[in-house]
């Protein structure tokens, strides 16, 4: 049976319950859905092209970054020492970028794989997280010290007239 204000009085305290239930419910119901597709929404999947060549998927889960827009300039070729690397920013994340050999620009997020904090920190070869001490390699994102299990996701990257850009 549908209820109507019109069809709700006073003298009919169970149907005032009943109605009120109702539309508590539906608001309860509309509110959850209206979180849940904000939640559905808030992160980012992105497909891009990794330095191997293969389509690699981020799903912005903590610990895993979404890809760049290809093309930003993420820092000049000069100020990636040869045989280190550096952290730097661009389309809207933190990016890890190396020169194992002069010349060879590599690049990995800069999002620890444990639970999606920043690197902050550059010690010779390692790559460090300020959350839980996670340490990566730099020249390869592969995990060096624990809490993180994952390497860092690669990031193809092109060197042109002295700067470093994503894709």
């Amino acid at each position: 049976m549908s209820l109507s204000p019109q069809d709700v009085t006073e003298e009919d305290p169970i149907r005032i319950a009943a109605f009120s239930r109702r539309n508590v419910l539906a608001v309860g119901a509309i509110g959850f859905a209206g979180v849940a597709l904000a939640a559905c929404s808030s992160g980012s999947n992105t497909t891009t092209t990794t330095p191997s060549g293969e389509a690699a998927t981020d799903s912005a889960e903590p610990g895993q970054d979404a890809a760049g827009a290809s093309g930003a300039l993420v820092v000049s070729a000069a100020s990636v020492p040869v045989g280190g690397a550096t952290l730097a920013k661009a389309s809207g994340t933190t990016w890890l970028v190396a020169q194992p050999t002069e010349g060879e620009i590599v690049c990995h997020s800069g999002i620890c794989t444990h639970e999606g904090c920043p690197l902050t920190e550059v010690d010779g070869d390692r790559a460090i997280c300020p959350c839980h001490n996670s340490q990566f390699d730099v020249f390869t994102g592969a995990v060096i010290q624990a809490p993180a299990l994952r390497a860092l996701s690669p990031q193809s990257v092109t060197v042109a007239d002295g700067n470093v850009f994503l894709g």
